[in-house]
């Protein structure tokens, strides 16, 4: 299996932890009582480009270390 770049594994931390704070967030929205639908309306998504955005942005920060 070949090695990560470091910017490849703070992008996968970086994505899980935006994951599992999106996920308290709608349990703790659902547990409190509000209606699903606007749960879902608080949820947003990053299209493919901003994701390779942030990629291209993270490995020039790491490279520049």
């Amino acid at each position: 299996m070949a090695e990560s770049a470091p910017w490849e594994i703070a992008i996968r931390f970086n994505n899980a932890k935006e994951i599992s704070e999106a996920i308290g967030t709608i349990y703790d929205d659902l547990s409190s009582g509000i209606e699903p639908e606007l749960a879902a309306n608080k949820i947003t998504f990053s299209s493919p480009e901003d994701i390779d955005h942030r990629s291209n942005a993270n490995s020039k920060r790491w490279s520049a270390m």
